[in-house]
């Protein structure tokens, strides 16, 4: 009866985090994700505090389990969409990833200019009256819809395997997790951890493991990295830790990655 019960509250979150709240761009979006992890969360016993680590007008939320103050671990990941990126992944070099995202987003961005143009160009010459109108205006329509989904990132988004997988994996282990684990939910992936642990007043020797991309078909690895344990699936090429762009843009989780990520660290 319980395996029934914790097999269908996974399919839940499974279907929240992968349908229902799967765009967490715009404050909007993030609100409304934050809203229903805290509420998935308290459905679990679990002590929650919400904290806005920001502005009133900016804010950056993060969800916060157990007392991280008296944790003797505290296991963390980020909620925010994640940006496509252009080609393969190496998970360790930030740089790569940044560099990689700005290609994809400076790729797209001349792929709407170039289609703007041609459009607007057509238009004029054309001199288009009655149907050809509404069917210039639906045209127009289509490209304003793929700006926002070129600012907001969210056009072809990895989001399920780069950061939706950690923030089940998570979820499955608050339950059963003792009360000296700390799970933290933060709104960004680059930050500095050392600034991290100090907002949270961690102990000292307090061990801090981030999760990323644990869902990927691919082995699951745990490296040490700048006093941090990273937790991570991923294809090792020599010393780089690569996701290609079918493993990043892949439509299912592997569960068993996400089992296994429960035994070691729950």
């Amino acid at each position: 009866m319980e395996a029934e019960k914790r097999s269908e509250r996974w399919n839940d979150w499974l279907f929240h985090y992968q349908y229902l709240f799967r765009q967490r761009y715009t404050k909007r979006q993030k609100r409304k994700f934050v809203r229903a992890l805290a509420t998935d969360l308290q459905a679990l016993d679990a002590d929650v505090r919400v904290e806005n680590t920001g502005t009133k007008k900016e804010p950056a939320y993060r969800v916060v389990v157990h007392d991280p103050a008296k944790a003797d671990q505290i296991i963390v990941t980020y909620f925010e969409g994640a940006r496509p990126v252009l080609g393969d992944l190496d998970l360790l070099d930030v740089q790569d990833v940044k560099r990689k995202t700005m290609r994809k987003l400076g790729l797209d961005i001349a792929c709407w200019l170039v289609a703007t143009i041609a459009l607007a160009g057509m238009f004029f010459r054309m001199k288009v009256q009655g149907v050809g109108v509404v069917v210039f205006g639906l045209g127009f329509l289509l490209l304003f819809g793929w700006a926002r989904m070129i600012r907001d990132g969210s056009s072809v988004s990895p989001s399920l395997v780069r950061n939706t997988s950690s923030i089940l994996a998570m979820l499955n282990m608050v339950e059963c997790a003792p009360k000296s684990t700390a799970f933290v939910f933060v709104e960004r992936a680059h930050g500095s951890f050392k600034e991290l642990k100090k907002s949270l007043n961690a102990k000292k020797g307090c061990r801090l493991v981030f999760l990323d991309c644990v869902g990927a078909d691919a082995p699951l690895h745990r490296v040490s990295q700048e006093g941090v344990e990273r937790v991570f699936a991923a294809s090792k090429q020599a010393d780089r830790y690569v996701l290609s762009s079918k493993q990043l843009h892949a439509k299912t989780i592997n569960q068993n990655n996400i089992e296994q990520v429960t035994r070691w660290l729950a």
